[in-house]
């Protein structure tokens, strides 16, 4: 906030985690201001900023909540261009605006560097922590693209070499192709290769994690194969704009939810 008579938007969302265990949804969209009441040093609570927040329990919110099997997903973004900052992350953010769009959300984001040992652990821990998880980076041909390795390590397979997707490999780059190309047919064993249309490359799946390629228009362009994968009920958010105090407001909240 900027000053005492700052807006402070409440969002139920964050209020309202926990209830039962479960996430509550609600859409809240006031035509007017809840109101403007001046905040004094010393003054209790406004009563406006009051009827704003029983504007939650008014609407009947409480009765609207998540699906108990609500979608855990984890993103891991790997490399060290991306850890050092010299290339931005802008993979994971294209990921949770998509899955926030199909009523999905992101609860955790990891950067690790071109490691073998820490993207297996990573994969590991994230792989028994959410339900659907998503890596980025570390898929093409050249010497320090050891995601799929590093994937196998973590779910104890072996590499493998796959004719199907050298099979892929080939039609696509033709007399093109070279040793570098093919050696992207080799992956973890019992890789799940699925397909989209308009795709010339599946996306691969290994276990419950999705390896996608850390160039952002080739990982868009395979995200939008996949992302109707991922539709849950819908995410809604409350938010009610009031001209007070964010520690006023946030009392208010604590009274009535803690």
């Amino acid at each position: 906030p900027h000053g005492p008579h700052s807006n402070s938007l409440l969002r139920a969302r964050s209020a309202t985690r926990g209830i039962e265990g479960n996430h509550v949804a609600l859409r809240l969209t006031p035509k007017k201001p809840c109101g403007t009441d001046e905040v004094q040093p010393n003054r209790r609570i406004p009563p406006r900023v009051s009827r704003c927040v029983g504007m939650l329990q008014e609407t009947g919110w409480e009765e609207h909540q998540r699906r108990p099997e609500f979608v855990k997903i984890g993103i891991i973004v790997i490399g060290n261009e991306v850890l050092s900052g010299s290339v931005e992350d802008i993979n994971s953010t294209d990921w949770r605006r998509g899955l926030g769009s199909l009523g999905a959300e992101v609860e955790r984001v990891s950067i690790v560097p071109d490691d073998h040992g820490v993207i297996r652990d990573e994969v590991r821990r994230f792989a028994e922590t959410f339900d659907e998880v998503f890596t980025t980076g570390g898929v093409g041909p050249t010497h320090d693209d050891i995601t799929f390795e590093a994937v196998a390590a973590a779910f104890d397979r072996p590499m493998v070499h796959s004719p199907e997707m050298e099979r892929v490999i080939r039609d696509f780059f033709k007399d093109q192709v070279n040793e570098a190309w093919l050696s992207m047919a080799t992956m973890p064993a019992d890789t799940e290769l699925v397909w989209s249309e308009g795709l010339p490359f599946p996306v691969t799946k290994v276990g419950n994690v999705w390896v996608l390629p850390g160039e952002p228009t080739v990982m868009r362009a395979k995200f939008a194969g996949i992302r109707e994968r991922f539709r849950q009920e819908p995410i809604h958010q409350a938010q009610i704009w009031i001209r007070s105090e964010e520690r006023r407001v946030g009392k208010e909240c604590r009274s009535r939810w803690s």
